[in-house]
Parts: structure tokens; sequence; C-alpha cells
């Protein structure tokens, strides 16, 4: 008997559909707080405190930029991205005793955190100024100014977005800017580096755990059968 014009039922299709739709990504999430989730906690600054700092670098900061005439000459103000982290990064490799090298070294670190994106470029200033801290009783301060800052930061500075200010801690006329940060923004914690300022520094691998999940792959967006469709009518 020929089957010539009958129609089977398309399982094939419905059950690959089925089985496409059911597929799963897998990721990994971590298991209680690790030193991967922990890194990035930077010491809050109250928006009074952010304020009255910008008042206090715009009176002190910025008549001493104007008498330099070019801020280059300035040799103890660290401004800018690549200016910073090299320096933080040296200073890091003397204090741990890789190297011995003449660097003015970076007392206070003052980042316009939410002007800057993407996120990535600042994520790691937290560790990079700990690491870079003499001592546990003598720390880099980090300091994150609220969404805004740059512009006014740029002006005191005299260079055009700028939003990242490193000052070391014994320049006379910056008193004023150390005792208001000192006083109103706490040390930076990582409590899993706290033993890079023994001699001689003990490490111990970390006991991270991780726990293996399965998420959904991601849906087409609503609007792609009406894209197909108006293709389709073209």
């Amino acid at each position: 008997m020929s089957n010539k014009g009958v129609t089977k039922p398309d399982n094939a299709a419905s059950t690959s559909l089925k089985a496409r739709s059911s597929k799963k990504n897998q990721v990994f999430k971590a298991l209680l707080d690790n030193p991967y989730t922990q890194s990035n906690t930077w010491p809050f600054v109250t928006p009074s405190v952010a304020k009255d700092l910008l008042d206090l670098m715009d009176a002190i900061l910025c008549p001493i930029v104007q008498e330099a005439i070019k801020i280059e000459r300035i040799k103890w103000l660290y401004y800018g991205f690549n200016s910073t982290v090299e320096t933080l990064e040296r200073q890091a490799a003397n204090n741990r005793g890789k190297h011995k090298d003449s660097v003015r070294q970076i007392k206070y670190l003052i980042v316009c955190k939410y002007d800057i994106t993407p996120q990535l470029l600042t994520s790691m200033f937290p560790t990079l100024c700990f690491t870079a801290s003499k001592s546990s009783s003598d720390m880099v301060k980090l300091v994150q100014l609220p969404k805004g800052s740059m512009e006014r930061l740029s002006n005191i500075i005299g260079v055009a977005n700028t939003g990242i200010l490193g000052l070391p801690g014994d320049v006379e006329l910056a008193e004023p800017i150390y005792k208001l940060i000192d006083e109103n923004v706490k040390d930076i914690e990582i409590s899993w580096l706290s033993n890079i300022f023994d001699s001689p520094g003990i490490f111990y691998q970390p006991q991270v755990k991780q726990l293996q999940v399965k998420t959904p792959q991601g849906k087409k967006k609503k609007n792609s059968k009406s894209i197909d469709a108006n293709k389709s009518n073209a």
C-alpha cells in the first residue's frame, strides 16, 4: 500500500525544538565570600566629606597648579590612570622587598569612581592600594568621589578628564587635605591579604568553593518574530 499523499506528524521537529529550549548553560556560583568576591570593597565616603574634600583641594591645589604654569613641574602630584597605577605598582614592589628604587610614594588616592567607565578600570584599586601600603599601620588611603566630581577635579588640576589623583603624605601645604581624609575615611580591609605585612610574608592557598549549576540559555528577543515576519512580507 502506497503512503503517497499521507503527511506524517513532524515529531522529529517538535522534539528537536523542545530539546533546544531545555538546553542550559553550565556556570559556577561562589559559595559564601571568597578572595574573588571580596577584593573590590571601597571605604565609604559621605557626600558631605566628598564635598569638603573637593573644596579643600580647590583652595589648596588650584593655586599651586596655577603658579607652576605647567602641572608637569609638580613632581609630587600624580594624576591620570597610567601615572598613578605605575607608581602604586612600583611602591608595592618596593614595600614588599622585591625592588629598591627611589619613588615618592602615594599615600592618598582620590578616584572619581562613578565617572570612570568601564568599571573594570577602577575595580583593582582596593587591592592595589592595599598591597602598595607600607604596613598595617601606614595604609594607602583610597577615597571615592561621587558621580559628577570629575569635571571639578579636572578644573582643579587643569587637565581635562582627570578622574584619578594621587598625593604623597609629606607635603606641608596639603596637611588639611590629609587630616580630613584620615579622620573620615577608613583604611581598606582585605582580610585574606593581611599577611603580606608579616616578615617573611606567609600565604595560604585560598579555600575557594564553587557550586556547579545550570541556567537556561538566553531566549530570543520578543521582537525577533516580528522582524522575521516583516522580512518574509518584503
